[in-house]
């Protein structure tokens, strides 16, 4: 019988998760189905129905991760220190356990790409689920610096104290510290984009948007208009921690080479 397996979010329909655990199926032979899920009530309810229909496993995108942890009823180190959870794993015992894989697809996607974090200037454009991910991520690489901006000061401040970086306003981002590699993980990038001054870009080696497709194209083309050589989408992040999930689930961990040129715009 297949397992069964799905994506929750808000907005859902954009999502290339069913098409990339189905192809990791198909690769390791294993007999899974794969479907998304965009809640019409509370996160909660649409998990716990999903696991009393037998559903063995869910990736969690926005805005839905930390919601996750605490439907969970157990979760790893990583997730816990995040504060966020990307997949939940149904135990053979039937409790539901909360992981994070964001922060490690994040740094296989980097190696991918020949770029190193330590001792770089690194700037966090976000600090919301996926971007409390990166920011562990990225300390664990010890950074020269990590800055952190978020619309919501406090919760860059939050994210900073955490992760051994400085929350900076907007108006000082271009103006005194310029970064060799730019991160954007604000989830405006799906509704209302943020523009920045080309000063912003003046030193920067790397930009890198956390999302994919459309919602990466508005600060991607913003990043190489200002002479910036390197624009990368989340279409690598997005294949490799969606393998570490299929590793999770299925025990396999499945090859990403060739599928990520099928998650990035033509």
């Amino acid at each position: 019988m297949n397992r069964r397996y799905a994506v929750i979010g808000n907005p859902v329909q954009h999502s290339r998760s069913p098409w990339l655990h189905t192809y990791f199926a198909r690769q390791t032979q294993r007999p899974i189905v794969y479907a998304a899920y965009q809640p019409a009530g509370s996160f909660a309810d649409c998990a716990s129905a999903f696991f009393a229909g037998g559903g063995c496993g869910l990736n969690i995108t926005l805005p839905y991760k930390t919601d996750a942890l605490a439907f969970a009823d157990s979760a790893s180190a990583y997730a816990r220190q995040v504060a966020a959870a990307n997949v939940l794993k149904r135990q053979a015992d039937g409790s539901i356990r909360a992981y994070n894989t964001d922060g490690s697809g994040f740094l296989r996607d980097l190696q991918r790409l020949g770029a190193t974090l330590s001792d770089k200037t690194i700037l966090l454009l976000g600090a919301g689920g996926a971007a409390q991910a990166v920011a562990h991520a990225i300390n664990r690489q010890q950074p020269a610096r990590l800055s952190i901006y978020n619309r919501t000061p406090e919760r860059a401040q939050q994210l900073a104290q955490q992760c051994g970086g400085s929350a900076i306003a907007i108006a000082d981002i271009a103006d005194e510290r310029p970064a060799e590699i730019i991160i954007n993980a604000t989830s405006a990038s799906h509704k209302q984009p943020l523009s920045y001054a080309p000063a912003l870009f003046r030193q920067t080696q790397l930009a890198y948007d956390l999302s994919y497709g459309t919602a990466a194209q508005h600060f991607l083309r913003q990043a190489a208009s200002a002479g910036v050589v390197q624009c990368v989408d989340g279409s690598g992040m997005l294949a490799w921690q969606a393998a570490l999930s299929f590793a999770l689930w299925e025990g396999v961990l499945p090859s990403v080479a060739e599928a990520i040129p099928h998650l990035q715009p033509h």
